[in-house]
Parts: structure tokens; sequence; C-alpha cells
């Protein structure tokens, strides 16, 4: 008899206060794209990637939240 066994991951969800089960995004990666001088081309800013649920479950007010609380610096490209 021969078994395969698969290993499948996927991001770990917990329960929050309202019942719902959602990513805590534990994994994030946080970078500065430099972008452009504003006039022609937009101007860069923080992207902020949860490596858990690929940001499906990823809102707003949860990136603001990680920003704040990790204080990123701009980068002196200058």
């Amino acid at each position: 008899m021969t078994v395969v066994v698969r290993h499948i991951e996927t991001p770990t969800y917990v329960m929050n206060e309202d019942g719902d089960f959602r990513c805590p995004h534990e994994d994030v990666t946080i970078e500065y794209e430099q972008g452009g001088d504003g006039i022609t081309e937009p101007r860069g800013g923080w992207t902020v990637d949860c490596n858990d649920c690929q940001n499906e479950d990823l809102e707003d007010w949860e990136i603001d939240g990680l920003l704040e609380a990790n204080q990123p610096e701009e980068p002196d490209y200058e």
C-alpha cells in the first residue's frame, strides 16, 4: 500500500472579536518604491505585502496600522 502525502501551505487564520477568521499578517514585507518626479510619473511610496494571505485579507486600515507599528524610514536616494 502506498500513501501519498501532500503538504499544502495555507495561511494561518485566527478568529477576531466579531467571530470572523482573519489573517494575523505576521509575515509582512514593507518596502519603499522610489517612483518618479510626481509630475510626469507617480511618486513613490510604501508597499505592504502579506506573504501569508497574498494581500487577499489585507485592508487599508490594516496597512496603515502596519506602517505605523513598524515606522519604516524613507530611504535617502540622493
